[in-house]
């Protein structure tokens, strides 16, 4: 059970991560605030693996920004509590929240959701490109495949939850597309220019791929590096576009371990499945949160 709740300010310090981890932590605290009926702000701070602002991103009536300043004034009040970590949105209600119903909990991170909006351009390229190629008919695929490997190599070793048994195979992602793309359109999205070519030179004009621009290939910073340098791949802008195309298809097939299309799946309430190895396999977690937020409907 949670510890008693002392706090009338909630801070988001967004200073590290990729885009997709930043937002499954920041609609988890948003509704950490909605629950405990108290203000909710943002501090978010660009770096290599999300180099962007957040008003590049998202509109400003979304969320509340504050600068660094604003956040160090407001964390001087000892009713101010300061988050750091990038946990999930159940991890959050588990370690902070758990005398909230899980479903009244799940419905304020809805209500986040629901509010944070991208901006204009943005909107309009994910509609304009959806209607085009049909993405509500669509498989969208999700294929992590610049850092991941190298990543889960040293996390097999300190994170108890990752199975690497269960690390997507590129084989198994090429099978399904071939199993699927006679049937219905397949969406690709994917974070490695090398492996978006390979796909495109199997399956022709039958795989649909949004045209983003590669900034350049991730790598370490040398071959006995151990601490992986995580650098964008593609323009920031460009991978929530990719989310909100993800979000509108049919069902979605993820990567294993990677926060990218479990959250267009949630944004969306669409059907996820992810690659198991070789395998497809629905994944627990993904199913019973999906379940849940259609209950709250009902």
């Amino acid at each position: 059970m949670s510890s008693v709740w002392t706090y009338d300010t909630v801070i988001f310090a967004s200073t590290r991560g990729g885009l997709c981890n930043r937002l499954r932590a920041l609609v988890g605290y948003d509704a950490l605030s909605r629950v405990r009926d108290c203000p909710f702000h943002l501090q978010w701070k660009p770096d290599l693996a999300c180099d962007a602002a957040f008003l590049d991103l998202f509109e400003s009536s979304s969320v509340s920004l504050v600068t660094d300043a604003e956040a160090r004034r407001l964390s001087w009040s000892k009713g101010t509590r300061t988050y750091t970590e990038a946990k999930w949105f159940h991890a959050i209600w588990h370690d902070y929240a758990r005398d909230v119903p899980w479903l009244d909990f799940l419905g304020a991170v809805r209500a986040s959701l629901e509010d944070l909006t991208p901006t204009r351009g943005i909107r309009d390229a994910a509609e304009a490109f959806s209607r085009t190629h049909d993405l509500q008919r669509a498989l969208g695929v999700h294929i992590r495949h610049t850092d991941n490997v190298a990543l889960h190599a040293r996390q097999q070793f300190t994170n108890p939850r990752l199975q690497p048994h269960k690390l997507s195979t590129i084989d198994g992602f090429l099978d399904a597309i071939r199993t699927h793309i006679e049937k219905m359109p397949i969406f690709l999205a994917t974070d490695n220019a090398g492996l978006e070519r390979t796909c495109r030179e199997r399956f022709g004009d039958a795989l649909i791929t949004y045209p983003k621009t590669f900034v350049y290939d991730w790598h370490p910073r040398d071959a006995t590096d151990r601490t992986i340098a995580a650098r964008r791949t593609t323009a920031v802008a460009d991978a929530l576009i990719e989310v909100l195309l993800l979000a509108k298809c049919q069902r979605i097939l993820g990567t294993y371990f990677s926060s990218f299309s479990k959250f267009a799946a949630l944004w969306g309430e669409v059907d996820y499945v992810e690659m198991s190895g070789h395998e497809i396999q629905p994944s627990d977690y993904m199913n019973a949160t999906l379940e849940a937020l259609r209950s709250l409907d009902t």
